[in-house]
């Protein structure tokens, strides 16, 4: 800022000087041809009282060009090195946001969308750091020259100076009074049908083979036609919005520069008249880019009100829960050579009192649950749809918080225990997530490309009983898996989730519903290999398929989020007469 306000200076040195070169040619012009005494006084101290006025006008010219060159080449060069700088920092902003946000308990996580997370993450960021701060730059230079400019007019011509501040000044304020309101609407709109936009195409890719066969994807087709049709419409109005302070103050000039010219040859001589206008235009010409460029800096401002609206939703939801679960970097690097007992990890799950519910006036979904599962103990959690089994696997790896109670992983809460023996807790989801990339990056996934053992990740595909398939009939581990795994069946999805888990060697192994989209024979054999992990590992199974718990030492029953029945398959059978009437019905 202080380099752009030297420019600044530059520029009133170059105003100063056309406004001499002026007065040179004027009495030159002059019948006397005498020059002012306190002109020569000031020539006197550059060594310059003899030169004549034509040796004058060049050299004074040429300063007056190299300034104005000078200040025109290096401001652009700082503004450039500004503006990089403060890019470099809102990358390290949207990464430092990234990591604190995802470390949130996954109920907050899921009340912004993605798409409004990517774009508070993405272009809200940049609009609060890159466009305000760079905007903010520009104000500070731009009201430096401007007050600059000011206080050299006001020397030359007093009033011609209060004529000049107070006309621009209240073009000024009469812009922002007519634009203001418009720039923060428009800005709120680009960003709305921003998010839009992109919720409806990924729903539609989502969901394209039921709304295909349904015959509704005209539906998501005119939702988007519809969306893109107001942001167009903002959009043009943005363009409008940044051309009319351009056109609004090229006229205002003319009318402006008419009246100050009637007034000064009406009160003063020719000579006096003509320099003092040429000044004028000098400075308007410097003032009229500066107040545009003042004008389009405050806009962006604005408009960052608008766009930053998701950002700092976020920003607030960071806030509300700390900043003292992030897990670094470092502690996100699996060390697959390290024994448990080297890492001191005791795979065990101790729950005391545990309740939960989601939302405010919601009812409990789990309701004083306390359980113990030993280490290297093979539990099963079993109950009806909707009796919170997956909500007790989610408090069981500290995805989401509870309400009350506790749970603890080798006697430490789950988060810090994640943080300690990061992958020593393999975890296989129901519906596996997929990134778009090969079936390496996807078993490893979260793991640099320089840092993935292929062997570990080919024995846990053997074990996911997935390797034969990719070695005979795709391209390995570069296979590419597609978007979501579109090229991938349900069940290659879910066996790659298994794979996934399994390559860190975990001691801790908890599965919801890792097998439901397997059939019978593959499920079995995964069930086999599951139980071939060793008897130091401790696995959690949650599952619909009776036959997938009957071997466990251990089976949970839960109902209506309360825990009915703890014991073997038969045990439960026998406390619990639907979980015996199911077995019944499967001839088990």
């Amino acid at each position: 800022m202080g380099a752009q306000i030297m420019g600044s200076i530059m520029d009133l040195a170059g105003v100063m000087l056309i406004g001499v070169v002026t007065y040179v040619a004027t009495s030159s012009l002059s019948e006397s041809g005498v020059r002012n005494k306190n002109f020569d006084k000031v020539l006197d101290i550059f060594g310059l009282s003899d030169a004549t006025n034509s040796k004058l006008l060049v050299l004074l010219s040429s300063c007056a060009v190299f300034l104005f060159l000078a200040k025109s080449i290096t401001v652009p060069l700082l503004l450039r090195r500004i503006l990089r700088f403060l890019g470099e920092k809102s990358a390290e902003t949207s990464a430092h946001i990234a990591e604190k946000f995802f470390n949130l308990p996954l109920t907050s996580i899921q009340k912004e969308s993605t798409q409004q997370v990517a774009f508070a993450m993405g272009v809200g960021v940049n609009a609060a750091i890159g466009e305000t701060l760079g905007a903010a730059v520009v104000i500070v230079a731009e009201f430096s020259l401007l007050c600059m400019l000011s206080a050299a007019l006001l020397i030359v011509d007093p009033i011609v100076t209060v004529f000049t501040v107070a006309y621009f000044g209240l073009l000024g304020l009469l812009l922002q009074k007519l634009l203001g309101s418009w720039i923060s609407n428009n800005a709120r709109t680009r960003a709305q049908t921003e998010v839009e936009g992109r919720a409806a195409v990924q729903e539609l890719s989502t969901s394209y083979r039921e709304m295909f066969v349904g015959n509704h994807i005209s539906y998501y087709v005119n939702e988007f036609s519809a969306v893109r049709r107001r942001a167009t419409r903002a959009q043009s109005d943005w363009q409008l919005i940044s051309y009319i302070p351009k056109y609004f103050l090229e006229g205002a000039l003319v009318v402006g520069a008419g009246l100050l010219t009637a007034a000064e040859f009406l009160t003063k001589d020719t000579t006096a008249a003509i320099s003092t206008l040429v000044v004028f235009m000098a400075a308007t010409s410097r003032v009229l880019p500066s107040i545009l460029r003042f004008q389009g800096a405050a806009a962006i401002i604005r408009a960052s009100i608008g766009t930053t609206k998701f950002t700092f939703e976020i920003l607030d939801q960071i806030r509300q829960h700390g900043t003292d679960q992030v897990v670094s970097a470092e502690s996100t690097r699996v060390d697959t050579s390290q024994t448990p007992q080297q890492q001191n990890f005791t795979p065990s799950i101790e729950i005391s009192h545990l309740s939960f519910k989601y939302g405010v006036s919601a009812s409990k979904v789990l309701d004083d649950v306390s359980l113990e599962i030993a280490p290297g103990a093979t539990v099963a959690i079993v109950g009806p749809t909707g009796s919170g089994k997956s909500t007790l696997a989610d408090l069981m790896l500290g995805v989401i918080d509870a309400d009350e109670g506790e749970v603890k992983i080798g006697n430490l809460p789950p988060r810090e225990a994640v943080r300690k023996w990061p992958g020593l807790i393999g975890f296989v989801p129901q519906v596996v997530a997929m990134r778009d990339a090969s079936i390496r990056e996807n078993v490893a996934l979260g793991i640099a490309r320089d840092e993935i053992n292929d062997q570990l990740v080919w024995n846990a595909l053997d074990a996911a009983e997935l390797g034969e398939y990719l070695r005979t009939t795709r391209q390995g581990l570069d296979t590419e898996v597609g978007e979501r795994g579109i090229r991938l069946s349900g069940g290659q999805r879910q066996r790659l989730g298994l794979a996934r888990a399994l390559y860190s060697n975990p001691k801790l192994l908890v599965l919801d519903e890792a097998t439901s989209a397997l059939d019978s024979e593959t499920e079995a054999t995964i069930a086999r290999a599951i139980e071939h992990l060793g008897s130091d590992v401790t696995r959690v199974t949650i599952a619909h398929r009776l036959a997938t718990v009957m071997h466990a030492n251990k089976v949970v029953y839960l109902e209506n989020g309360k825990i009915l029945a703890v014991g073997t398959f038969e045990q439960v059978r026998e406390q619990v007469p639907q979980f015996d009437k199911q077995a019944s019905l499967l001839g088990l």
